[in-house]
């Protein structure tokens, strides 16, 4: 769907979108990205910062995805709406989504979020990512993070997700990130872009800092994650990416988890994937990649056994 068309129709239905999801090529990947609707920007400006976002993604990562070939094609190549993230009446969601067929995100009315005590069982280095790097950096105007990782014998059950959890130190309420968190219930970061190569059939998603009663605000997660862990393939370097404005600090300190879940098939269908991902109860199940709190901007590299 064309986004001028997808905007009319969230409109039409009396619903707000929030966030807008594509699909593009960068190289040989298909990538997953999500692009923060602005209402003055309309449709015209949301698929130029699509377009300029995805140029970014591109430059930014040093050439690690793509040739400057590929880099400039990303430019032309057509947006259209694969998912939405929408603020409004659940009822209007279900409704709009049933008819949209795509994926779509609600900021669902407040609840609890119970944890599993049971997990199917799983080889404990089979879950969690062995390699990887993670780089932080930007501007004065934009900061991004960008999160590489690499599994080397991945098991998942087919009701498993993944998020792979990218936190910064806010307990002085300093970022290096803009750390800005819509209102409660949704607690969605405050993200001008992100972008993932998950597989689109791994039902890929931005995890939201809701933690069952509000929004967290002493540990910043930026966390894309997958409603289908399943999906992943061996050997693959995946990353997931994020772009903000500018924080209010030139230094912080972050910490890399990797955490193993359960999805709540049921709750996808009216809350999104975001909503219907929940923790296992039990130990095992997270996994420290980078220990609290290391120094950004800049990039570390990490191996777990």
């Amino acid at each position: 769907m064309a986004v001028e068309a997808a905007l009319r129709h969230a409109a039409e239905s009396g619903l707000q979108a929030r966030v807008l999801e594509s699909d593009f090529t960068l190289g040989e990947r298909s990538i997953h990205d999500f692009y923060t609707v602005l209402p003055a920007l309309g449709a015209e400006g949301v698929e130029a910062g699509f377009r300029n976002e995805r140029e970014h993604l591109a430059t930014r990562t040093g050439g690690a995805e793509v040739d400057s070939t590929s880099a400039a094609d990303v430019k032309s190549q057509p947006v259209l709406v694969s998912g939405m993230i929408l603020n409004g009446d659940p009822v209007r969601i279900e409704r709009f989504a049933r008819e949209f067929g795509g994926a779509t995100e609600a900021q669902p009315a407040p609840h609890v979020r119970s944890n599993a005590t049971t997990m199917t069982t799983v080889a404990p280095a089979t879950w969690y990512p062995n390699s990887g790097y993670s780089l932080v950096g930007g501007d004065s105007s934009s900061r991004y993070t960008y999160q590489v990782m690499r599994w080397y014998n991945p098991t998942f059950a087919s009701n498993q997700t993944y998020e792979h959890d990218f936190f910064l130190y806010n307990y002085d309420r300093k970022t290096y990130l803009n750390g800005a968190t819509t209102g409660y219930p949704g607690c969605w970061p405050t993200v001008t872009y992100a972008a993932t190569s998950f597989p689109s059939s791994a039902g890929p998603y931005i995890d939201t800092r809701f933690n069952g009663w509000s929004c967290e605000i002493d540990e910043l997660a930026f966390t894309i994650g997958m409603a289908y862990a399943n999906q992943v393939k061996a050997n693959i370097d995946y990353f997931t990416y994020f772009v903000t404005t500018a924080g209010n600090d030139t230094r912080d300190g972050m910490k890399l988890q990797a955490q193993l879940g359960y999805r709540n098939d049921p709750l996808c269908w009216t809350a999104g994937y975001a909503f219907c991902s929940f923790g296992y109860n039990t130990t095992g199940t997270r996994r420290n990649i980078i220990n609290a709190w290391a120094s950004v901007p800049g990039t570390i590299s990490w191996y777990v056994k």
